[in-house]
């Protein structure tokens, strides 16, 4: 039995987006998670293991590596886990916490984010630079660590009799639509269902904010606000029997698809749809167009972040009226937003027009971002580890561990299209050589 670790320490959100590689990997053995956050009962039982470090201080101890190794051995309860190899470990942030937990921590194999010439942090790299050309989601880039590996994305479940849940938070300034847009949101969503609850939900520090909400609402009827007052597991078991969730790009919306719950997501700022669109096939999304969209987080941008008039609150209702059987399915395709439904297909999600047809050239190069990135990973792993399909995959695409050996990840063309016809010709010459 093949026993992995998964290092992760970043948000709740990512965690989430973490879990399709996860499931893969418990499909062949035991799963180790190495988190930055106690998530709770229910999210514990996604692994056979877990392990709870506190990220900022060993950040601060980094350099040090005896006060790291000291601070190490406190996070991770003794001398347990660091003496025992594990089979496999793949660590999916590029933080100094988690880069110097991968070097410290004993594998027989290391892969992602710290290991030199590892595609996927090279690869991540190249996401954030080219932003608008990416056309893969972060959990398809963490399933390609493993290529070969395939974890098809749930189907949302039916609506059913329950209520309708409203998450208005974001830690993120870029991702927060203003309270007028929850407010009209909210009237219209009770204006067109009626008989249903309407809950708001939000951390510790939204409580003031969905407290104001609810005022303003002015609906005691039918408006309950438990922002603050959820732990993770009693907020899944609200969620369990949510009709509808509407958030932003948030980990209550990836929480949400993660439960199979009907849902839309609403993304402008900084957030992609195409980066981090809900690992749910049915699930619908909203993304601003604009030429400054998206923008990169914490990087100066615009004082307002105008995109958020984008999305407009009568439409997400209409959209949210129609999904719990209330009137069709409208098309919210527009000149300053577009409407997509995810998709499952053999690579993970694709977005697909609410009405019409798909663009058969993002298509093909979604298909192509996908295939190579496998193909790299296939050419990165040794032969005992690579599947003989992800090494069908490499060598389709050319790509073989020499020429992946020799390749200058950190100084290639200005586009990523260009990376692509680059990676592709260097390949086909280390082929003929």
């Amino acid at each position: 039995m093949t026993r992995c670790r998964i290092i992760q320490l970043a948000r709740l959100g990512d965690l989430l987006q973490s879990l399709p590689l996860c499931r893969a990997l418990r499909e062949r053995g035991e799963v180790e998670l190495v988190l930055a956050f106690d998530p709770g009962q229910r999210l514990r039982r996604e692994a056979d293991r877990l392990r709870i470090v506190e990220p900022w201080s060993l950040a601060r101890a980094a350099r040090r590596p005896a006060l790291f190794l000291h601070r190490l051995r406190d996070a991770l309860g003794g001398d347990e886990g660091l003496d025992a190899p594990v089979d496999l470990q793949i660590c999916l942030n590029e933080d100094p916490a988690a880069t110097a937990l991968t070097r410290l921590l004993p594998a027989r194999r290391k892969l992602g984010a710290g290991v030199p010439g590892d595609p996927y942090p090279s690869w991540l790299r190249l996401a954030v630079e080219h932003r608008r050309e990416n056309r893969l989601q972060l959990a398809e880039a963490m399933l390609a660590c493993l290529p070969g590996v395939a974890t098809p994305a749930p189907r949302a479940a039916e609506p059913g009799p329950g209520d309708l849940v409203m998450h208005a938070g974001s830690g993120s300034p870029a991702r927060r639509l203003s309270a007028e847009f929850w407010t009209r949101l909210a009237r219209e969503l009770l204006e067109r269902i009626p008989h249903r609850r309407l809950l708001l939900t939000g951390g510790l520090l939204e409580q003031t904010d969905c407290a104001e909400l609810e005022r303003q609402i002015q609906r005691p009827d039918r408006v309950l606000n438990v922002s603050g007052s959820l732990d993770l597991d009693e907020l899944q078991d609200l969620l369990d029997d949510a009709a509808l969730v509407l958030a932003q790009d948030t980990g209550v919306l990836h929480l949400a698809a993660h439960l199979r719950r009907p849902l839309i997501g609403l993304y402008h700022g900084s957030a992609s749809a195409r980066e981090t669109a809900p690992w749910l096939d049915g699930a619908h999304v909203l993304q601003i167009r604009a030429d400054c969209a998206p923008c990169v987080e914490g990087q100066p941008s615009c004082a307002d972040y105008f995109c958020r008039s984008r999305i407009r609150p009568d439409e997400v209702a209409r959209l949210g009226a129609a999904l719990v059987g209330v009137g069709g399915i409208p098309d919210l395709n527009g000149e300053e937003c577009s409407h997509w439904i995810c998709r499952a297909d053999a690579g993970g999600v694709r977005l697909v027009p609410a009405q019409g047809v798909e663009d058969p050239a993002s298509t093909a190069e979604r298909e192509r971002q996908l295939f190579l990135l496998r193909g790299l990973g296939s050419a990165a792993l040794p032969r005992d580890l690579a599947l003989s399909h992800g090494r069908d995959w490499a060598r389709q695409a050319g790509l073989t561990p020499a020429a992946w050996r020799d390749r200058e990840w950190f100084h290639p063309p200005r586009d990523l299209a260009g990376q692509w016809h680059w990676l592709q010709g260097d390949s086909r010459q280390g082929e003929s050589a």
